[in-house]
């Protein structure tokens, strides 16, 4: 391919952004790392921009080839650069890209994909192999490189931008659903995101965070794509010793992550030799969940660091950033609206008027509209909308400087590092146990950003359910993130008269 700036390529429209960038990084700076990741050796896997164009064209043709236009292919990959690799070949195919946990259980995708029928999956072996996708294309792990193609800019000539990102939402009332995501909303997301955090092509991230959620897609590959930088990616963020070790390389300037990171790093930090050294990071942030102020004075004294947060949902993504630059940063904020994206605060039900727009500094339900708001959920005619506005679940105000700040919440949802987990799926898994009349799942708080999660069971008339069968039973039906750390036994579940469950009793 030539490094000419009279590439081919720039002269053909580019159905989608990111894939203009993609076509443009590789063009100008072939041979600079895009992707890179700590090996066994002890050194670094590097996926250079040219590499990228060019894998990632050879397995578009070859999806091309095998499965129909606007097919599902299922990408059960973690953190690893064939992930960058065949998000883009979905991306440059027009097919609807679906990441998701390769730890995701038989049983859970089974419910979650039958509204999606999966014509590809792209994944690690074991995932491939599964008998649910006998009838699927199977692409392994080994094989996603394996298509090199010396002609990319044909495909481009061919792209159409008709393919989307599936993201599996926690819902909100019920069990997942599938978000669809256009590519015109994943290119407005990527830029905005970009932009927010003041990405540039000299920065390399380094990712703890998974891809295959809303938060690690936009922060680990979308933004990144677009403003042209490198990414290092994490085996995950449970190895803090190892994530400290990379924090130090001045290499690094930014950091995406959720709050038991900078939670865990700051103590590490504190009691380790390295007491007077400061990381040289440009930006470090967090989302999922706002920082303790404990955890946000600690990251400063001890790391050096000022720590910014993003919010949003799998539904539109990435929508605030607050900047720990900007004058008047408040740490407990959720920051300012991302460009194009607003926010309005109403008066939830239950209240004189509901639905009425509150004025500035008063609570209420936080609703959001923004150009990279979800197209619906897979297999749902209607999109849940309120005249272009959706309900975020949130409880909320706005300030004085049009600024997000997050109350609480009018939904279910549990955080565990990052990972919005519904207790209801849970509960309706525990409640099939033989041994079980009836379960609630609440958070089980381990540190002041950690939680895990306890299940309270009311067992059977006569049985006696023991807490390792209740775990295994958990375990083969659902991810390891969503298996509960306690069973505790109870005789009954606080009810209303009514008979509805009192969630707020069971805290």
């Amino acid at each position: 391919m030539t490094t000419s700036p009279a590439h081919p390529a720039f002269k053909l429209p580019a159905a989608s952004q990111l894939v203009g960038r993609l076509f443009a990084h590789a063009a100008h700076r072939p041979q600079a790392p895009a992707v890179l990741q700590p090996n066994r050796a002890g050194t670094m896997t590097c996926l250079t921009w040219e590499g990228w164009l060019r894998t990632a064209a050879g397995l578009a043709r070859h999806l091309r080839q095998c499965t129909p236009e606007a097919s599902v292919v299922l990408l059960g990959l973690r953190n690893v650069p064939e992930f960058h690799i065949a998000w883009a070949a979905c991306l440059l195919a027009d097919r609807m890209v679906y990441p998701i946990s390769p730890e995701t259980t038989p049983s859970e995708l089974a419910a979650l994909l039958a509204p999606a029928p999966v014509r590809a999956v792209v994944g690690e072996t074991t995932f491939v192999d599964q008998p649910l996708f006998r009838d699927a294309v199977r692409i392994p792990q080994p094989m996603v490189t394996a298509y090199p193609d010396e002609q990319p800019e044909e495909l481009l000539a061919a792209h159409t931008g008709r393919g989307a990102l599936l993201l599996t939402s926690s819902g909100t009332t019920g069990l997942p659903k599938i978000v669809r995501r256009s590519t015109a909303a994943v290119d407005v997301t990527a830029r905005i995101c970009a932009q927010a955090v003041g990405m540039r092509a000299t920065d390399r991230v380094l990712l703890p965070i998974v891809l295959c959620h809303s938060y690690g897609i936009e922060h680990g590959l979308l933004a990144p794509l677009y403003a042209g930088c490198a990414v290092e990616l994490q085996s995950g963020s449970m190895d803090i010793g190892g994530l400290w070790e990379r924090l130090r390389d001045p290499a690094i300037t930014i950091l995406p992550a959720v709050p038991f990171v900078f939670e865990a790093l700051a103590r590490l930090h504190e009691g380790s030799a390295h007491g007077a050294e400061k990381l040289a990071l440009r930006r470090a942030y967090t989302a999922g969940s706002v920082l303790p102020a404990a955890v946000t004075d600690a990251c400063r004294r001890t790391l050096g660091i000022e720590v910014g947060q993003v919010y949003g949902c799998t539904e539109f993504g990435s929508a605030t950033f607050n900047d720990p630059l900007e004058p008047g940063f408040a740490p407990q904020s959720a920051g300012q609206p991302m460009d194009g994206v607003c926010f309005r605060i109403v008066a939830p039900a239950g209240e004189p008027r509901p639905g009425r727009e509150l004025p500035p500094e008063a609570q209420g339900q936080v609703q959001a509209r923004s150009p990279t708001m979800f197209e619906g959920y897979l297999g749902q005619m209607d999109a849940p909308f309120t005249d272009g506005w959706f309900d975020t679940g949130d409880l909320g105000r706005l300030d004085s400087r049009g600024r997000l700040w997050i109350t609480g919440r009018t939904k279910l949802l549990i955080d565990i590092d990052g990972r919005k987990v519904n207790p209801l799926e849970i509960e309706a898994i525990l409640s099939t146990h033989p041994d079980v009349e009836e379960a609630a799942v609440i958070p089980l708080r381990i540190t002041q950003t950690a939680n895990r999660l306890k299940a309270l069971i009311v067992p059977r008339t006569g049985a006696t359910p023991e807490e390792d069968s209740l775990r295994r039973f958990v375990r083969e039906r659902l991810s390891p993130h969503k298996v509960p750390r306690v069973f505790e036994m109870c005789a009954a579940l606080p009810r209303s008269p009514l008979g509805k469950l009192r969630r707020e009793a069971l805290k």
